[in-house]
């Protein structure tokens, strides 16, 4: 059994306030403005061509899965290098936000002093930065302890077909098509790879490949912040007309941290649900992505739908660092949300214009271990803007929630993210970032594209939503 101990004067209670500081000076940097990655702005969808049969093959890819483990760093030199860089931007972007407050006038009277403000929060945030990306690489004794739990990890060969029935479901759900799983011995494969033109003659229109293909734990916020488990997954979107990729994805669900013995505890029972869980998530992504069409929304501190009730004000969030608890007026609360499509900023420009039977999903989770755990709640094709909750929670209990919309535009189904904070940026360690891709069209190829550190957020490229950036309430 693997276990740590840490006290409040310990080096990581240190790590875990530098942490903070640079997550808020990282937000505040976001607000002050950052590219984001465009929508498509192409066809990628063969379901959306004439004469073409509305049905979806999802296929589970065999197994191929590599079990590892992933910290932060490598060793303390990377870890101070890299957490300086990081550390020297967040300080730069404070300073020149500083500077955008000081005024066309100030800068011509004052170009030194206005310099040197914007250059100390960057040294600043340079030192504190190395300080903790140094005291986050984890003692050998301790990594060569989550390398072996993650050789051990007991993965079941059946998580991808899990995932596959997921998007079938959902696929029929939400989009409103006929999706089934298929095996992959139905395939005529030539030297391993798959034809897919072969569904075209038994009605499918479309297929949906899934392979699992890394799995283990990881640090993603230093030794004694806890250990997450991770999942990788790859999603191909095939033409069965032609058998080409129209579309594709590489994804990577996190899990919340947990203490390094939980994992093993009880039979291994919480990794076993993390890694259903994970598959679940990744499963509803390829939905989201491939079928409903979710692109990139635009950088607000609200991703998707802004709540309206219960909620807590920007400025506690920016100041805690995550979305703070809310407070419900009862166990039976109101829970209530904004129309996105009534002036909001945080919608793709023109995605939604001529959107029709605008409808909402709802979901709620209970708390453990300060993260999501159980599906509580869910509502599907709500109509309003604000739902009562048909079955009361149990008092003085935290609970998690988003939503989202969905709808038709020129009859196919659409829907946007579901809603999350922006800030605090999640903590994902070198090799998962490198995980995330989305893609884009080069004359007639599809062409993998990994993510920028800056788009690795619930906004953009991130596949799942951290605990932090839940929204969160708590019942009387």
């Amino acid at each position: 059994m693997i276990t740590i101990q840490s006290s409040p004067g310990s080096v990581f209670a240190r790590v875990a306030i530098a942490r903070r500081a640079l997550s808020l000076l990282a937000a505040i940097a976001i607000l002050a403005g950052c590219a984001s990655l465009a929508p498509p702005g192409f066809k990628r969808d063969p379901l959306e061509r004439p004469d073409v049969p509305q049905s979806i093959a999802v296929v589970a890819a065999p197994l191929a899965l590599e079990t590892r483990f992933e910290p932060m760093f490598a060793d303390r030199a990377e870890g101070f290098g890299s957490g300086a860089v990081a550390g020297a931007g967040a300080g730069l972007g404070l300073g020149l936000l500083l500077l955008s407050l000081a005024g066309p006038a100030l800068v011509f009277a004052a170009p030194a002093a206005l310099a040197a403000a914007a250059a100390a929060p960057a040294a600043a945030g340079a030192l504190l930065g190395g300080a903790a990306g140094a005291a986050a690489v984890p003692p050998e004794d301790f990594a060569a302890a989550l390398r072996r739990l993650s050789d051990a990890m007991q993965v079941d060969p059946d998580i991808a077909r899990s995932a596959a029935r997921t998007v079938a479901k959902d696929a029929a759900r939400f989009g409103g098509y006929r999706a089934d799983v298929v095996e992959w011995s139905a395939l005529a494969l030539s030297d391993a790879a798959p034809d897919y033109r072969v569904l075209r003659d038994r009605g499918y229109g479309a297929a949906i490949e899934l392979r699992m293909t890394k799995a283990g734990y990881t640090l993603p916020a230093g030794a004694g912040a806890g250990v997450a488990m991770f999942l990788v997954a790859e999603a191909r979107y095939v033409d069965t007309s032609s058998g080409r990729v129209a579309w594709q994805r590489r994804l990577v669900y996190q899990s919340p941290l947990h203490a390094p013995d939980a994992w093993e505890r009880g039979d291994k029972a919480l990794a076993r649900w993390e890694l259903a869980k994970g598959s679940t998530t990744l499963g509803e992504r390829v939905v989201d992505d491939f079928v409903l069409h979710v692109d990139a929304v635009a950088r607000s501190p609200s991703c998707g739908i802004v709540p309206i009730h219960p909620v807590v004000p920007m400025w506690m969030r920016l100041v805690s660092g995550q979305a703070r608890l809310a407070h419900a007026e009862s166990t039976q609360p109101t829970l209530a949300w904004q129309d996105p499509l009534e002036g909001s900023e945080t919608l793709p420009p023109g995605a939604f214009g001529h959107a029709a039977d605008v409808r909402y999903d709802l979901r709620i989770w209970n708390d453990v271990d300060g993260a999501p755990g159980e599906l509580v709640y869910e509502r599907y094709g709500l109509a309003q803007t604000s739902h009562r909750l048909e079955t009361p929670l149990a008092p003085l209990a935290t609970y998690y929630w988003s939503v989202r919309m969905r709808c038709t535009v020129n009859g196919r189904p659409r829907a946007i993210r579901w809603n999350a904070t922006e800030a605090p940026l999640p903590s994902l360690v070198p090799a998962l970032s490198a995980e995330l891709q989305y893609a884009r069209i080069e004359g007639d190829r599809v062409v993998p594209v990994t993510c920028k550190w800056r788009d690795v957020s619930p906004c953009l490229c991130l596949d799942f939503i951290p605990a932090a950036n839940h929204y969160v309430f708590r019942t009387p």
